[in-house]
């Protein structure tokens, strides 16, 4: 079964509208969706009985694309003329669009999770009224590519997060943003630090419990991870440090020993040229962190062959002197990360060469509590 895309979107009704429909149809259905997001213009799902998987994967999606901004504008026109539109729609994915963004988040009332990529008309952003009074929450807030004036206006308008991930954010026009602050229990930043400033005065720390960091395009401000975690981490229960080739070298890593509530800590990093940085960040880890993971990736590790041999050139015997003494780690673990989108080899697990050099270093304290990912 195949889907076409919809060539001519009416104004007064989604163009796909199913009251029964089987359960093994409907799942092809929502995987088409998921698998072609790039020439569907728009559609409505609706069914009187929705079975979990369904209910999860898509309860009402719509999802649109494209260089012009007519998909769009006829789909904000459905959902105004639609109230079973505006009931329904759970999830919401927009990807290249320029129209009237505010208007079509205000008509859905019941959405749970909005994802935007590649929003970068910034006018439009700058056009948007003050957000709504009302308290409104978000279960996951992905933003990619926007305006920080957008991500500004979405953040006020969700005032409540359960997931804020923000990617690439433009920091440049910061003429209409808001002083309120934000309530998110989770984060996941990509960011420059112009972004981290921002969120460093408007994110609620008190409120958020879990946080994933990379930072960006530092250039000089070697110190704004640290500054970040030092205004923001006060209550973090898990926190996960990404060094990318994005990354400066010259970045001062967080210091978390301060962070009393931090249990959880994860550090992803390049395999090479960051063991300076890799050995300052765990030797700031907390007494109370239990759960240590260390994800290192290559773009030179496509077989399990450069795999293994890669592991073995990684200073295992340094992290394994640092780890040590920090007090309470009961589980240790070490897995890999893609970097590279020819990488073909096994799950680490599997790679014994790999895990013999790892084992083989480290000493008989840490060999107890070891394990591949």
């Amino acid at each position: 079964m195949q889907l076409q895309p919809d060539r001519d979107v009416s104004l007064d009704r989604a163009p796909c509208s199913i009251d029964e429909v089987p359960q093994e149809i409907l799942d092809i259905i929502i995987d088409a969706l998921w698998a072609d997001i790039t020439t569907l213009k728009c559609c409505s799902l609706t069914c009187r009985r929705w079975l979990p998987r369904s209910s999860k994967a898509l309860f009402a999606l719509r999802v649109f694309s494209g260089g012009t901004s007519k998909p769009g504008t006829a789909f904000l026109a459905a959902v105004q003329l639609s109230e079973r539109i505006q009931l329904n729609v759970a999830h919401l994915v927009l990807t290249g669009q320029s129209f009237a963004l505010w208007r079509l988040v205000t008509a859905l009332p019941r959405l749970r999770t909005l994802r935007i990529v590649g929003w970068r008309r910034a006018e439009g952003a700058l056009a948007m009224p003050a957000p709504e009074t009302t308290r409104r929450s978000i279960d996951i807030l992905d933003l990619c590519s926007l305006p920080l004036a957008a991500a500004d206006w979405l953040l006020h308008l969700f005032r409540n997060v359960g997931t804020v991930r923000l990617d690439d954010i433009d920091p440049n026009d910061t003429r209409f943003l808001r002083t309120r602050v934000h309530v998110a229990r989770s984060a996941d930043l990509r960011a420059t630090p112009q972004i981290l400033r921002y969120l460093a005065d408007h994110l609620d720390g008190a409120a958020l419990e879990n946080l994933k960091l990379e930072v960006i395009r530092a250039g000089d401000e070697t110190s704004c991870a640290r500054n970040f975690i030092e205004k923001v981490g006060q209550n973090l229960r898990t926190y996960h440090n990404v060094h990318s080739e994005l990354t400066s070298t010259t970045l001062v890593p967080p210091a978390l020993s301060a962070l009393d509530t931090l249990t959880s800590v994860t550090l992803t990093s390049e395999a090479r040229g960051r063991r300076a940085q890799d050995l300052a960040f765990l030797k700031s880890l907390p007494r109370n962190v239990a759960r240590l993971k260390i994800v290192y990736g290559h773009h030179g590790w496509r077989d399990d062959a450069a795999l293994a041999k890669g592991f073995q050139h990684v200073d295992w015997a340094a992290l394994g002197d640092t780890i040590v003494p920090r007090g309470r780690i009961e589980c240790l673990e070490i897995g890999v990360v893609r970097l590279n989108q020819l990488s073909n080899f096994a799950p680490l697990p599997k790679n014994t060469v790999a895990c013999a050099a790892v084992l083989g270093k480290l000493s008989e304290e840490l060999r107890r509590i070891v394990k591949f990912v």
